[in-house]
């Protein structure tokens, strides 16, 4: 997957960017998801199928106690017919395995992102506010300064003189 990189602006990321990276992330776990669902029903109606071919012809039906069996399908069938109920079975747990690390995959790199975007937005913010700080700071002295000034300027009468 590729790094996606967010332009600054003011107070951090562009919003709209990074809402628009998780909303095309979360479109492709959808759709990654809809996919996996999509072969587990395929296989599972292809499972239902043998399943249903099995139950059509009796491997063995059981007879009352203490008589031999009426009728059993051949062993090569019977071993066929398990070998692709496995094989089936198998495809279905590793579809499965395969959409739940995806799934965890995505919101771990996800979570990665906006973990990242955020402490670089924390840091961009700790400039902008200290930046801030300090022309506020140079803005008072300023104003001191000038208040200073105003109560030391000519209108202001000495101690002890008359107007």
């Amino acid at each position: 997957m590729s790094i996606t990189v967010f332009s600054n602006s003011v107070g951090g990321y562009n919003k709209r960017q990074v809402d628009e990276y998780i909303a095309d992330m979360n479109r492709a776990f959808v759709k990654t998801k809809r996919d996996y669902e999509k072969k587990i029903e395929i296989l599972e109606a292809e499972n239902a199928r043998l399943r249903q071919e099995l139950e059509g012809k009796p491997t063995v039906m059981l007879p009352p106690k203490g008589q031999p069996p009426i009728a059993a399908v051949s062993d090569v069938e019977a071993t066929e017919k398990s070998r692709r109920y496995d094989e089936i079975s198998r495809q279905v747990g590793e579809i499965l395995m395969n959409a739940n690390a995806e799934a965890s995959r995505t919101v771990r790199e996800a979570d990665e992102k906006v973990r990242a975007a955020l402490t670089c937005t924390m840091s961009t913010l700790r400039g902008e506010v200290g930046s801030l700080i300090a022309k506020l700071n140079e803005l008072l002295r300023e104003a001191e300064e000038k208040l200073a000034v105003e109560d030391e300027g000519p209108d202001k009468k000495e101690d002890g003189e008359d107007a």
